[in-house]
């Protein structure tokens, strides 16, 4: 389904949840809480999701679907994190930004490493 098809499909104005309460969503949301975001009825969201038109992808495991939030996020054009301010943190606390970025020894840049969220054993 295209971006035109879901304004064509009448989404009410300013109805559905902002940019940060969607950035605090679980990593998977059922498809009445995606299709509120869209802007489309929770009916016609699992319509598209039974026919595999929902706009954004979803997985269905036996006869629960769900939704990637971060695939929801991408499709409403919101950015994985909110926007730095150029306030200081409350309570005189770092930020992100207020951290010095560590250098290799060569002095490259290092690789953040972030951490595993979960662990798929190696199949065999």
């Amino acid at each position: 389904m295209s971006d035109e098809a879901i304004r064509a499909a009448g989404a009410p104005v300013g109805t559905g949840p902002t940019a940060d309460d969607i950035r605090k969503w679980p990593a998977t949301v059922d498809v009445a809480t995606a299709s509120r975001a869209i802007g489309i009825s929770r009916s016609y969201g699992y319509e598209l999701a039974k026919r595999g038109e929902f706009p954004v992808e979803s997985l269905t495991v036996g006869s629960v679907t769900r939704v990637l939030t971060t695939d929801l996020m991408r499709k409403l054009g919101i950015p994985l994190h909110a926007p730095e301010t150029s306030e200081a943190a409350p309570g005189g606390a770092a930020s992100a930004h207020d951290v010095p970025d560590k250098d290799n020894d060569d002095g490259s840049q290092a690789t953040p490493q972030w951490p595993r969220l979960h662990s798929i054993p190696p199949a065999g």
